[in-house]
């Protein structure tokens, strides 16, 4: 839906470009100092705040936002892209300009909403004149009927009179004839039918309609109403949708809502109807997504200003428990500002959180809770307000109702994985295990291509519940592969900031970026250990070459034993696994060193294992081929999260591999 505002300027034909500046462009940066893109930075910042004390009538209202806009463009754009930006002496001006950036976002909510208050009062102008055309139209409606048959309408006034003053001009017959209509009728007739065996003789060329004179009034007016164009139909219902919206965030924010998105993010409509039946208040049952959420910062946030984190709570919880019922959820408990949900599976689970975290970031939040360091403002970082963990889990639960509240309640491993999981996170970050996003990865489009990042296997805790009395028992350490899912609007571009090409890493980082899991151990490397230090990769393949020929039984009991040995293998070194495909392994290590280290152990391996079934020739099992280049780019795949390399170094290492013998680590 496009916002008012945004057509009235698109009608002005008011463009960023076109506005009368003259600024520094980036592609003369070699040739200009930094010191000039910074003084004007510090001009056109001082002419969008002159014109925005002014904004005294529509198109100066118009022309300031689009001023900055300009501002806003060319601080985060074009002064990033200067070769010495990043230079230490730069600090203080880099201040400088976060400092406008957070001034000039705050100023353009304001300006968006002053012009949403002046586009509603011009639509109830339009609103007042369109009900007068209509009032209008009505008139000569009913006029040019009565004119076209008076002989009906002498008839209808004949029998109002006999109903009021007690006639029998209906009763004596038992059928109180009050309008004939003339839709199926022949106009040409004459004179209309007066009594009940003309009616008859009429047959199917008339009808009868039993109803009030007052019926007759309303006939006209729908007939009127459907004069209306198509258009003035599409433009009344916007309107009114426009004038609710802006009535709510007046009435949520006390006159200065935050500006808010022009349209809901689509994959909860689409999932309405194709993930589930269930009703919010239905507890799911059997295999169940569970769901952990917390505030990141939350004690700090209380401690600094208690009432303002009152209000950013009473946010947080509105917008938490308004996406569970769209995503078809259940809230099992809360415990302060942390929450437990139920849901029937984890594409309604993923949608919720995703839609959680958008709604975060677009909400009201006060300036108290902004200039804390836990909800600050990160325009690159796209965070803004409370930052929400979550993490998920999908699997068996046994369930009770609370005997208190009559909640039910949810037990077992499950829960305790789901648990594990959110323990992992920062705030703003989605966790779920690969179980449940096993049955995500079809539905991805659906849930509005969110990015997906492969963080590894990591020890979410220790099951001692075997044997609890037991001194001696160490317990069970339970392990899990990790994903995390950023919404599409948030994603960090790594295709863009990881390449070789164009000067590597001078763009400017956007886009949401996490530390590594807080994790009590790492089993397996994730994609951010997959090496990418100045664009350069050593990139192995490892082919099998018997697989074929074997029993289907027997080649994948060789798959599995051959794949353990060399995930065991990997671990040993930096090496980190990409992609597998019908037993051919893509493999990425830091150095050649480590990848020729790697090939010849996994050789050694094979050979001393006695895993492998007597018939399995294990001295020509697999070839390994490596190369060491500069990649294009590289960044997560779109489906596994896994790390994936672009460029010639792979094509070659693929066919280094491909001219290798079986039993033989070649170097490229």
């Amino acid at each position: 839906m496009n916002r008012p505002g945004d057509r009235r300027r698109a009608a002005l034909r008011i463009e960023m470009h076109d506005l009368p500046l003259d600024l520094p462009s980036s592609r003369d940066g070699r040739n200009l100092k930094l010191d000039k893109f910074f003084q004007a930075a510090k001009q056109l910042n001082a002419k969008f705040e002159r014109n925005y004390n002014k904004k005294t009538n529509v198109q100066n209202l118009d022309k300031t936002y689009m001023l900055g806009k300009r501002l806003m463009q060319f601080i985060v754009e074009e002064i990033p892209r200067h070769p010495d930006y990043r230079a230490p002496k730069y600090n203080k001006q880099r201040e400088k300009l976060s400092k406008y950036v957070e001034g000039c976002f705050g100023k353009l909510s304001h300006l968006s909403d002053q012009m949403d208050a002046e586009e509603y009062e011009k639509i109830k102008t339009q609103k007042s004149s369109r009900a007068l055309n209509q009032a209008e139209m009505k008139i000569n409606a009913v006029k040019a009927h009565q004119q076209q048959y008076p002989h009906q309408h002498q008839h209808q006034h004949q029998q109002t009179s006999d109903e009021s003053s007690g006639g029998a001009g209906g009763s004596d017959r038992g059928v109180d004839v009050r309008r004939i209509s003339h839709s199926n009728s022949n106009h040409n007739r004459p004179s209309r039918p007066t009594s009940m065996e003309d009616l008859r003789d009429a047959g199917g060329r008339t009808r009868l309609s039993v109803s009030n004179h007052n019926n007759y009034e309303q006939d006209i007016s729908n007939r009127s109403r459907q004069m209306l164009t198509k258009d003035q139909r599409l433009s009344q219902s916007h309107h009114h949708e426009k004038r609710n919206m802006i009535k709510n965030q007046r009435k949520n924010s006390g006159g200065k809502s935050e500006r808010r998105p022009k349209s809901r993010v689509p994959f909860l409509d689409k999932l309405a109807a194709s993930t589930s039946d269930h009703s919010q208040q239905e507890p799911p049952e059997g295999n169940v997504t569970i769901v952990f959420t917390d505030v990141q910062g939350s004690t700090a946030l209380w401690e600094a200003n208690p009432n303002a984190m009152e209000d950013a709570l009473r946010t947080h919880d509105e917008i938490m428990r308004k996406c569970c019922a769209e995503a078809n959820g259940y809230e099992i408990t809360t415990e302060g500002d942390a929450f437990q949900l139920a849901f029937h599976n984890p594409v309604d689970a993923s949608a919720f959180c995703l839609q959680v975290q958008m709604d975060l970031y677009r909400a009201a939040w006060s300036d108290t809770i902004l200039r804390n360091s836990h909800a600050k403002i990160d325009k690159l970082g796209k965070f803004r307000g409370l930052c929400v963990r979550m993490g998920m889990h999908h699997g068996p639960v046994s369930s009770k109702l609370h005997e208190i509240t009559g909640h039910t309640r949810y037990s077992g491993p499950t829960v305790m994985v789901a648990k594990g999981t959110e323990g992992l996170c920062h705030g703003g970050q989605i966790l779920m295990t690969i179980d449940a996003y096993r049955q995500i990865s079809g539905r991805l489009r659906d849930l509005g291509d969110p990015q997906v990042l492969d963080l590894g296997e990591h020890l979410l805790y220790t099951d001692k519940s075997r044997d609890p009395l037991d001194n001696s028992n160490d317990g069970v350490d339970v392990c899990k592969f990790v994903v995390q899912l950023v919404p599409k609007a948030f994603s960090y571009d790594y295709y863009k900031n990881r390449r070789s090409e164009g000067g590597y890493g001078s763009m400017p980082a956007t886009g949401r970026l996490f530390e590594p899991p807080i994790t009590k151990k790492q089993i397996t490397s994730s994609f951010l250990d997959a090496p990418y230090k100045n664009g350069l990769a050593t990139i192995a393949f490892v082919y099998t070459v018997g697989l074929k020929e074997l029993h289907e039984d027997l080649a994948d009991e060789t798959f599995t034993v051959l794949w353990k040995l060399l995930r065991s293998k990997l671990e040993i070194g930096d090496g980190y696994e990409c992609q597998e495909d019908r037993g051919a392994w893509m493999l990425a290590f830091g150095s050649r060193e480590n990848a020729v280290r790697f090939g010849l152990t996994l050789m050694e391996a094979i050979q001393r294992t006695a895993a492998f079934h007597p018939n399995v020739n294990r001295r020509a099992l697999i070839k390994v081929g490596i190369h060491t280049g500069h990649f294009t780019s590289m960044g997560p795949h779109a489906i596994t999260g896994r790390a994936d390399y672009f460029g010639t170094v792979v094509n070659r290492a693929a066919r280094v591999a491909g001219f290798a013998q079986p039993g033989q680590v070649v170097c490229g």
